[in-house]
């Protein structure tokens, strides 16, 4: 009759609703089916030089990462018995990082306020895959300021981050925003992450469009003993666009926890907008 074929149309169209992905989890998959670490050859940190042996590994880690952008192939970071040492890295964009699992990478000492330790500034397509890995530095050292940012992605788009641990920042654990050549940040997915100890927020989003963590925790953050109030102790999470101009738009926080912080679980401020600004 007409009401069955009415009834079998609709539960197949409702079928095929339910398995659409979003806007954003369709463009995000897309993008990154290039460069995929999988396919063609994965290149490997021993190829550009001796590491992990105690001394300064920063120029082998710059010379592996710019061929791998080069390339747009993958470098794989193999585990060692002592620590890689490094000054701030910067991934250009089609660059994938595979941090094997046991690979520990520790600051050097001596980071300025505003140095972080990895920066994403105006790139597309990067990817930090690091289930067993940790970022560490060296919070301890840093006696004044809060922007030794542990992962830093500013105006940067296509951006994915999986499994990685962030240790004892001097700032946010993960920092969020835009940048002089472009205001906000887009596209840009966490997956299982572990922040721990940022002297600011665990997580700092200050302007992105389409951001995504899942499955993520963000806990002991604390700043200088002399923090008092709670306005300016920090959070596991915060929102907190810096001006009118950037934008917080669809932004989802998927089964994450924030734990054990001096202030807030997750904070929004959004005080500096305008009525001009973009809505949030």
């Amino acid at each position: 009759s007409m009401n069955r074929i009415l009834s079998r149309l609709l539960v197949s169209a409702s079928i095929s609703f339910l398995l659409v992905p979003t806007i954003h989890d369709a463009r995000a998959v897309d993008a990154h089916k290039n460069p995929d670490p999988l396919k063609g050859r994965v290149l490997n940190l021993r190829d550009f030089g001796k590491a992990g042996l105690g001394g300064d590994d920063t120029p082998v880690f710059r010379l592996a990462l710019a061929e791998a952008s080069r390339q747009k192939r993958a470098i794989e970071v193999p585990a060692t018995r002592t620590p890689y040492r490094i000054s701030p890295l910067f991934l250009r964009s089609n660059t994938t990082v595979l941090l094997d699992s046991g690979v520990a990478i520790q600051t050097l000492p001596g980071f300025a306020d505003g140095q972080k330790l990895i920066n994403i500034d105006d790139a597309s397509a990067v990817q930090i895959i690091g289930y067993g890995a940790s970022l560490t530095m060296n919070r301890a050292e840093y006696k004044s300021g809060e922007y030794r940012h542990c992962l830093s992605i500013t105006g940067s788009t296509l951006v994915v981050v999986k499994g990685v641990s962030c240790l004892n920042s001097g700032g946010a654990g993960v920092y969020v925003g835009g940048s002089d050549q472009k205001t906000f940040s887009e596209d840009v997915i966490l997956e299982d992450l572990n922040i721990e100890n940022s002297l600011s927020a665990g997580l700092k989003i200050a302007s992105v469009r389409n951001f995504t963590t899942r499955r993520s925790h963000f806990k002991d953050s604390h700043g200088f003993g002399s923090q008092k109030n709670g306005a300016d102790k920090s959070p596991g999470i915060e929102l907190y666009p810096g001006g009118p101009s950037p934008r917080l738009e669809n932004i989802r926080l998927e089964d994450t926890a924030t734990a054990h912080n001096a202030g807030d679980g997750i904070r929004i401020v959004l005080s500096r907008l305008l009525y001009t600004s973009p809505p949030v």
